[in-house]
């Protein structure tokens, strides 16, 4: 059963219309394969974009161990090595020397703003 809202539509087409869908209701070409060996080619390449960033990041990841491991190890001896004394001088910073809560909400505001900002850039 048709709604009434669809007859009428199909009572309101013009000449224009009409051959539009004469148009459209002809038979798909054949194509011997040719669609589905597009579609198959579209989704490898979709599938090779998804995982090369992944993939990437794990091989950095597993290069950068090494060095990141020597990294670790030296700020360890680094902070053995660092003077008791200078760990007296930091405990007297008074909170007047710390920045306001006002200046530390302008600074947010700015950066969410810089965020925005680029993100209208990239559309």
């Amino acid at each position: 059963m048709k709604s009434a809202i669809i007859n009428m539509v199909d009572r309101m087409k013009d000449s224009t219309d009409l051959k539009l869908e004469s148009l459209f209701a002809s038979d798909s070409i054949a194509d011997d394969g040719f669609s589905a060996t597009i579609e198959k080619r579209i989704r490898r390449q979709l599938w090779v974009r998804r995982l090369t960033l992944p993939i990437a990041v794990l091989i950095g990841g597993l290069v950068s161990a090494k060095p990141l491991a020597g990294l670790v190890t030296a700020l360890f001896k680094l902070a053995a090595v660092v003077p008791v004394n200078v760990t007296d001088n930091i405990a007297p910073l008074s909170s007047g020397s710390l920045p306001q809560f006002s200046t530390i909400m302008f600074g947010g505001i700015l950066v969410l703003a810089f965020v925005l900002f680029t993100r209208l850039l990239e559309d």
